[in-house]
């Protein structure tokens, strides 16, 4: 697998962009991809970036 990682930026706002040729995502999962996932534990028992991304505006 490759995956290729690009970032854009501006003055108010940065574009992380991941690209890859894997398999893909199955198109009934499409429309959830970006949604926030809920967590049964605290927030202090978890670790990770802790970000929430967005889609494409495009």
């Amino acid at each position: 697998m490759r995956v290729r990682v690009s970032l854009d930026a501006d003055s108010q706002f940065a574009v992380i962009s991941v690209r890859d040729n894997g398999v893909g995502i199955e198109p009934a999962l499409m429309a959830r991809i970006f949604q926030p996932q809920p967590h049964e534990t605290s927030s202090r028992n978890r670790s990770g970036l802790g970000s929430d991304f967005r889609s494409p505006d495009a």
